[in-house]
């Protein structure tokens, strides 16, 4: 259902790209650099951690990004503490949708690489695999400098030994915008 959503995300975007036409702003930024809080869902347990990302804006509703993240959780149990850790890095379009609005919603589908590490005393097992996110969210650009993500939501998938698996995430954060398009 959240696969639906997104996808139909995706084709709205590119089906309204043309009413950003009349609309285009005056100038976009070459590049964009974002940082800020990321909360992966796995197993049933909250994954803190962060994410950054860099846009190469293309031309107005198109850039090609890169993304880096990193989520983390750790519990005691009675052998130890057991902890785990997952990174991963995509690279892709983002379609954006821009305006004269200070609101600039968002979509993306960008594949990579994920790692996954979970240590527990006696024993640590790192593993990798492929990575695929998509997903979308709204900006708010605040100065011509800086925007905040109010939120970014993301189907985060694995592939890692065989086992795929789908998860949510979420982030937000603020967003740094350098040069002239």
């Amino acid at each position: 259902m959240k696969t639906r959503w997104i996808v139909s995300a995706f084709i709205a975007l590119i089906a309204y790209a043309g009413l950003a036409v009349a609309q285009e702003p005056e100038e976009i930024s070459k590049v964009e650099v974002f940082g800020g809080y990321s909360l992966l869902r796995s197993d049933g347990h909250n994954f803190n951690g962060w994410k950054t990302a860099v846009d190469f804006n293309v031309n107005r509703w198109l850039s090609i990004a890169a993304d880096v993240s990193g989520n983390y959780y750790s519990e005691s149990t009675p052998t130890g503490k057991l902890k785990e850790s997952e990174y991963a890095f995509t690279v892709g379009p983002h379609f954006v949708m821009r305006s004269k609005s200070k609101f600039v919603p968002f979509v993306y589908a960008m594949p990579g690489v994920a790692w996954e590490n979970t240590s527990h005393p006696g024993r640590s097992e790192s593993r990798s695999g492929f990575a695929f996110e998509a997903g979308g969210g709204l900006d708010w650009e605040v100065t011509k400098k800086v925007s905040i993500r109010l939120f970014d939501l993301t189907a985060s998938t694995t592939r890692i030994d065989g086992h795929t698996t789908t998860k949510p995430k979420f982030a937000t954060g603020f967003i740094f915008h350098f040069g002239k398009k």
